[in-house]
């Protein structure tokens, strides 16, 4: 079940945002706000993360993530 603050962002953008859009989640962590998007139909959902643990759990749920250096 996604998290209060997950749902309310697929709230947000399921009402403004076109499903077909790319939507990139910078910080994604280990996905949550992308598996609610992904749930509303949004197609073209990516994310990019420093830690790679979360990195990794992500990708282990089928999420596309990639491995970012912060600085």
């Amino acid at each position: 079940m996604a998290s209060y603050e997950s749902q309310r962002i697929g709230k947000l953008l399921s009402n403004h945002v076109q499903k077909g859009v790319s939507i990139l989640d910078i910080g994604c962590g280990y996905g949550d706000k992308m598996e609610e998007l992904l749930s509303l139909g949004y197609t073209n959902v990516s994310g990019v993360e420093v830690n790679q643990t979360l990195v990794d759990m992500a990708c282990e749920k089928g999420l596309s993530v990639n491995s970012v250096d912060a600085f």
